[in-house]
């Protein structure tokens, strides 16, 4: 279900928040969007991710994807998922 996916991407904010910790403290910095892309296979684990963002470098994006990578998600009914997932930082 949705809102679980959603949940435990939320639950992993705050390393996702030390990815981006050295851009946000930058003077200027206001806010970065990154849009996540992963498969949820039959197991639950995620299969495959990927990012990307026009706001932060390419290793801070790569940084996000491994911790979406570390999620555990209930096992999908009908095979596997993909997922689109929005993230924004702020200041």
């Amino acid at each position: 279900p949705k809102g679980v996916i959603e949940s435990r991407v939320r639950a992993r904010m705050g390393q996702m928040n030390s990815c981006v910790s050295g851009e946000a403290s930058k003077p200027g910095f206001q806010q970065a969007r990154v849009t996540l892309n992963f498969w949820i296979g039959t197991s639950g684990n995620v299969t495959s991710a990927s990012g990307n963002s026009a706001d932060l470098p390419p290793a801070v994006v790569s940084c996000v994807v491994a911790q979406v990578r570390s999620i555990s998600f209930p096992q999908p009914e009908g095979g596997p998922v993909n997922v689109i997932f929005p993230i924004r930082f702020k200041r």
